[in-house]
């Protein structure tokens, strides 16, 4: 699974227990969870979007507080989106 990492921040391991369909989908997918301060999902969708800067729109939805998934283009810019220094 993938986690956004910032400096002197991580990410801990979750166990895989996906099935077939869900492994497909899931390499375009990515939680965020904003842990200081505040961010509304446009505003996610905003900042990646410029990031990323293709035409295709990143969307991001919350799933509870300061807890968002969004949703990327391709599996290439998930990992552009979680590696970034």
């Amino acid at each position: 699974m993938c986690g956004f990492q910032a400096k002197g921040k991580g990410f801990f391991y979750i166990h895989d227990a996906s099935t077939p369909k869900q492994n497909t989908d899931r390499n375009r997918y990515i939680i965020i969870s904003v842990i200081e301060g505040q961010a509304s999902g446009r505003q996610l969708e905003e900042f990646f979007n410029a990031y990323i800067n293709t035409n295709w729109k990143c969307s991001a939805r919350s799933i509870g507080p300061n807890t968002f998934v969004m949703r990327f283009p391709s599996p290439r810019d998930v990992d552009k989106a979680c590696f970034a220094e």
